[in-house]
């Protein structure tokens, strides 16, 4: 919290990458916001950013 201490405008993000050998976590990204929404200033919460937090050049890339 100690951006927001500081008054820096904050986008929490988030991931919505599960690996093949992990079972999705439901709720991850709700519980994100709500945290956010509750501990940063709505005046500095410019929103939220989504990604999948994986290379996705070819060696990187799994198989499904």
């Amino acid at each position: 919290m100690r951006l927001e201490k500081e008054g820096f405008d904050q986008i929490p993000c988030g991931t919505y990458y599960v690996s093949a050998t992990e079972k999705a976590k439901d709720g991850n990204m709700m519980a994100n916001v709500q945290f956010a929404a509750k501990n940063i200033a709505h005046s500095r919460l410019m929103g939220f950013l989504l990604t999948n937090w994986r290379p996705t050049t070819e060696p990187f890339r799994e198989k499904f």
